[in-house]
């Protein structure tokens, strides 16, 4: 028995269900991130003694860990997000990533490379133009890539809803049944 739903047949994610996706999401993230700038701080700042026996600290050790941890947890969330088009907050909504050419899920290019670090990767190159080139318009690649961020979100006004990176990957988020998301 197939229990798999067309693409044509399934709703659109309403705009209120993408907002509280990703806002759970960067809950999670921050969530994540606070210990770990709190733990880096406090390496940073107060060290290690170097006059100790022990050349690395117990914090130092706490720090290693919990940037390990974050980091597998952050690679298996792309992971699941390419090879199934769900995050948490997706999973937890009831909303789900989808090629829009297939129905299937996104895969790496599509579902993490466009969708999720497109943009940081454009704000990481203006911001290195001006050490790169010797130039001075990293500030002005800041303003357009800022100006693109914001033109990305106002896509989802749209009536297909569908905000501009999910166009330039090619893909579509649809509703799902938050408990037993199907995935052909």
């Amino acid at each position: 028995m197939n229990n798999v739903i067309p693409l044509a047949e399934r709703p659109t994610a309403s705009r209120k269900a993408r907002l509280a996706s990703f806002l759970l999401d960067q809950l999670l993230f921050f969530l994540w991130w606070v210990p770990f700038v709190a733990l880096t701080g406090s390496v940073l700042f107060w060290g290690h003694d170097p006059e100790a026996a022990e050349p690395v600290s117990e914090l130092a050790l706490v720090f290693a860990v919990v940037g390990l941890v974050g980091t597998l947890l952050l690679l298996a969330y792309q992971i699941r997000l390419a090879m199934r088009g769900l995050s948490i907050g997706n999973r937890a909504v009831g909303v789900q990533v989808l090629r829009l050419d297939t129905g299937g899920p996104p895969g790496f290019v599509r579902g993490v490379l466009l969708r999720r670090w497109g943009w940081s990767l454009l704000s990481i190159l203006a911001g290195t133009t001006e050490w790169v080139t010797g130039a001075d318009i990293a500030g002005a690649l800041s303003w357009l890539v800022s100006l693109l961020a914001v033109t990305d979100v106002l896509w989802i006004f749209g009536t297909r809803r569908r905000c501009l990176h999910d166009r330039l990957a090619g893909t579509v988020v649809v509703s799902t049944d938050p408990l037993a998301v199907l995935v052909p």
